[in-house]
């Protein structure tokens, strides 16, 4: 098709205008990596369909280039819609398109006919898109935004099956190859499909990517950004919703680094935030778990356990004490042996959070006073 309708110009500026806006995004929002892929991705697919639509039929050239663009742009949109749930494309996705890539390049003799290279690029989609439905098809209950995301790749993934079908069933012949593309009834459903989907898909992305900034930002807002886990910020939203009944807690354990100013007046704030670093990084990834982990002064840490968490809290203080005291520093902290004491309190459901957390502060300076690198229950 030489020119192109009204409805040719505007989606793929549409693409292009998205795929700037997600530059923009990833240029701010440097650690989303989603938002780079699906720059990628938008970026790909307005140059397919300019390539596709505006090119001359007989332009084998300009139609490869289209092929390729058009496997990037389906690849590069699913891994960014999987990334957003810590998820991946697998690599040998990207060998059959390398080697379907490498079958159809134009002047070599295992090209294939027209009808079969139509065949190849739908049956290449419909693997990409299948994979991208296993991936997602999980997540699709968490909001209306996934759902409708899922229900998107599902349809995607149904239209490309009849794409690969269609030219089997009903092989182009040619002098509908020789006169205009449009007339084909394959060829309209082809390219409304991918218009129409793809566009959705695209709105449907870009709402995705704002709500996960938002949802970054917002956790960015609670939490310390030396350790890792919480900040007074998020201890208070914890001790909401303990008090609404949405979160109870069963008890807390606080935590308070033994002799800390003498490790950054011998050693250097620096690797004094080295050791508050893997404070942080022992409660979130040993025990996690339990319940969330919140720092809340200087060196003063605080885990709410959860009702799940059956072990008693003497045994919890117990193997965080000992965790502490095991941890394995990089110099020059290396031969510095950490220690903490530790207050624990039980909290009932309905009980003034307030109250109990000051319950457990007394427990630290209880065993601080028998000797540091201690546990005690306030009475």
């Amino acid at each position: 098709m030489q020119g192109g309708t009204l409805f040719f110009v505007l989606i793929p500026s549409m693409f292009i205008a998205f795929a700037i806006a997600m530059v923009v995004i990833a240029l701010i929002e440097r650690g989303q990596r989603s938002v780079r892929w699906a720059a990628a991705g938008f970026g790909f697919a307005g140059l397919a369909m300019i390539a596709d639509v505006y090119r001359a039929i007989d332009d084998d050239l300009l139609g490869y280039v289209a092929v390729l663009m058009h496997f990037a742009s389906i690849g590069s949109m699913m891994q960014a819609l999987t990334l957003r749930h810590r998820q991946s494309m697998p690599l040998w996705i990207f060998a059959i398109v390398l080697v379907a890539a490498l079958w159809m390049l134009p002047g070599t003799a295992w090209r294939p006919e027209v009808p079969v290279r139509r065949v190849i690029v739908h049956a290449v989609g419909t693997l990409i898109l299948g994979i991208g439905v296993l991936r997602l098809w999980r997540f699709r209950q968490n909001n209306g935004i996934d759902m409708a995301i899922t229900f998107v790749v599902v349809a995607s993934f149904l239209s490309y099956i009849a794409r690969t079908t269609m030219p089997i069933i009903d092989p182009p012949t040619a002098d509908v190859m020789g006169g205009e593309r449009l007339e084909q009834g394959y060829v309209v459903f082809a390219h409304m499909t991918s218009a129409i989907l793809g566009l959705a898909l695209a709105i449907l992305l870009l709402l995705a990517v704002g709500q996960d900034l938002l949802r970054w930002r917002t956790k960015e807002a609670r939490t310390d950004q030396l350790t890792g886990i919480g900040n007074r910020r998020e201890m208070e939203r914890i001790m909401t919703a303990d008090q609404m009944g949405k979160r109870p807690i069963r008890g807390v354990i606080a935590i308070d680094l033994d002799h800390f100013k003498q490790v950054n007046d011998r050693y250097g704030h620096a690797a004094g935030d080295r050791l508050l670093a893997e404070v942080g990084k022992l409660l979130r990834y040993n025990f996690g778990h339990l319940g969330p982990a919140c720092r809340v002064g200087g060196e003063e840490f605080i885990l709410f356990l959860n009702q799940g968490a059956k072990a008693a809290l003497a045994d919890i203080a117990e193997d965080i004490r000992q965790s502490v005291r095991d941890l394995q520093l990089a110099p020059p902290l290396g031969s510095y042996r950490a220690s903490a004491s530790l207050g624990y309190c039980d909290h009932k459901p309905g009980a003034d959070m307030e109250a109990t957390l000051r319950c457990a502060d007394r427990a630290v300076y209880a065993a601080k006073a028998a000797g540091r690198n201690q546990i005690a229950r306030s009475a």
